[in-house]
């Protein structure tokens, strides 16, 4: 089942599925290194967004830009 940032543990490394937008969302989520087949690590969680680590970058993404990243199940537990 694909879930969304904002839907999933913290703590945890994903699979990054796909990405439900388009136009300069999408463009930008891909010059950072958001693309399909990509490890996320999920690191935090805030009000105005989550920490993620990927492609060994570690970097904030706004809840708007969060909802769009989905992934498939957990692959292990993260060392932060």
């Amino acid at each position: 089942m694909l879930c969304n940032l904002l839907e999933l543990p913290v703590g945890m490394r994903y699979y990054i599925s796909e990405l439900r937008c388009c136009g300069e969302t999408r463009a930008r989520l891909y010059a950072l290194g958001f693309t399909p087949g990509a490890e996320l690590a999920l690191l935090g969680r805030g009000s105005n967004g989550v920490q993620v680590r990927v492609r060994g970058t570690s970097l904030a993404l706004d809840h708007g830009s969060a909802a769009n990243v989905l992934c498939d199940s957990a692959i292990v537990r993260c060392n932060t």
